[in-house]
């Protein structure tokens, strides 16, 4: 039975929920075909488990993804000048996944965490005051081919804005003004993990009531478990279990966070009206805010900015400011991509923002919104770059998708990039050498 923590306090005008859904093992057939049936409906949620179901939303492809590297296309004047040759690399689109239906509406995928072994889970909201949500399981066959979903959660009244996993746990920022849905036996879905399938079983959904007005991202790391919650919120931490809160920092404007073995950090937005967001550096033993660097951008009211960490290195989606690379030893920018032009790309400059930045070796992939995803290449391979070294970066090019519609996230681990594209869903691209 699900156990929920609630401080209605907290909670002035909605319900703002974390989520916490167990995985463990199980020794189930190995069959990747099997297909029990199942499906699960209250009048919150609905469970899929039936692999003919979710799978009607899956394609598998193999259509090779053009980079455009004309100079200057879709580029500000500033980016013009550091377009690089040719990549050295090609990719190819290998699957696509349209998004679920949830309540007759088509919901929007909003992040995709890639655990860079064989999982990868998909959050879903909607836009506006409506409610709805979802989350999408996934598993990333062992060559990269392809990641295809194994089972479903869909919430009738409830956003999903951001969701990563363990070992044998998934965390889910969920928001809602449906208290039902965490009331003691309203919810009774937790993941379920075997050697090649995921599926959802009863039981061990935990939820928690955050301060503020939403539910954006969610880290864990050393067995601690850190959600962020909107603009009058903060960091709120737990232990792994959930069953703890450890402590809470006040935070304005608290939009991301991320953690690795030497830096918990959090994106704040702009919270004095001078077009500058910043990166809090917290101590994880005191819950201390150690240090407080500016970065241009993250000024957009409720706007999408995330950061993502590799060693000493920080990688910021500041919105309009678009992608800025910090050294998280003394706050210093090392280097900067601007966002596309939206006058070149005819679209509305209110529909181009920098939401998402991901890295891995010395490859950048951008989401920036409906301009879509765009690619860079850094000078060398980020376990390569010292502390206090320059780091020098060139932006290639667009990748040149026929269906993609707003890039709200992107996971780039291993060679696989994988795009959260709001309506157009989930498209997963293979990067192979030339």
């Amino acid at each position: 039975m699900a156990t929920a923590m609630f401080n209605w306090k907290k909670l002035p005008v909605y319900l703002f929920l974390f989520i916490s859904i167990g995985i463990v093992s199980c020794s189930t057939s190995n069959n990747e075909e099997e297909d029990d049936g199942e499906i699960i409906e209250t009048d919150q949620f609905r469970i899929v488990n039936s692999l003919s179901t979710v799978e009607t939303r899956y394609t598998e492809m193999d259509e090779e993804i053009p980079i455009d590297t004309t100079q200057g296309l879709a580029l500000s004047k500033a980016a013009r000048s550091g377009v690089s040759n040719p990549p050295n690399f090609g990719l190819r689109l290998v699957s696509s996944i349209i998004p679920p239906t949830v309540n007759g509406t088509l919901v929007q995928a909003t992040m995709v965490y890639n655990d860079r072994r064989n999982r990868a889970i998909v959050s879903y909201n909607t836009r506006g005051a409506e409610r709805a949500g979802a989350i999408d399981i996934a598993r990333i066959n062992s060559n990269g081919n392809n990641i295809r979903i194994r089972s479903s959660v869909q919430f009738f009244g409830a956003d999903v804005n951001a969701v990563v996993t363990d070992d044998n746990r998934a965390y889910t920022a969920l928001s809602t003004e449906d208290a039902r849905i965490v009331e003691d036996g309203e919810f009774s879905a937790g993941l379920s993990f075997s050697y090649s399938e995921f599926f959802v079983v009863p039981g061990s959904g935990v939820f928690s009531s955050l301060p503020s007005f939403a539910a954006n991202s969610v880290a864990i790391h050393n067995n601690r478990v850190y959600v962020t919650s909107g603009n009058a919120g903060g960091l709120t931490v737990f232990n792994s279990n959930f069953n703890q809160e450890i402590g809470f920092v006040s935070l304005p404007e608290a939009r991301w966070v991320d953690a690795n073995d030497d830096y918990l950090v959090v994106l704040q937005g702009d919270t004095d009206n001078d077009q500058m967001g910043s990166i809090a550096i917290i101590d994880p033993s005191s819950l201390q805010v150690i240090n407080e660097y500016p970065f241009p951008g993250a000024y957009t009211p409720e706007a999408k900015n995330t950061v993502e960490l590799s060693g000493h290195i920080a990688f910021i989606a500041a919105g309009k400011a678009g992608v800025q690379i910090m050294d998280l030893t003394n706050g210093n920018i090392l280097a900067s991509i601007p966002i596309p032009d939206p006058a070149s790309l005819g679209l509305s400059p209110d529909v181009v923002t920098t939401n998402a930045v991901s890295a891995d070796d010395d490859i950048l992939f951008i989401s920036n919104g409906e301009a879509g995803v765009y690619v860079a290449e850094l000078d060398e391979d980020l376990d390569d770059i010292d502390v206090g070294e320059d780091v020098e970066v060139d932006l290639i090019g667009r990748l040149q998708f026929n269906d993609l519609q707003s890039a709200n996230h992107v996971a780039y681990r291993s060679r696989i990039l994988i795009v959260a594209a709001g309506l157009g869903g989930i498209k997963t691209v293979s990067l192979r050498d030339l």
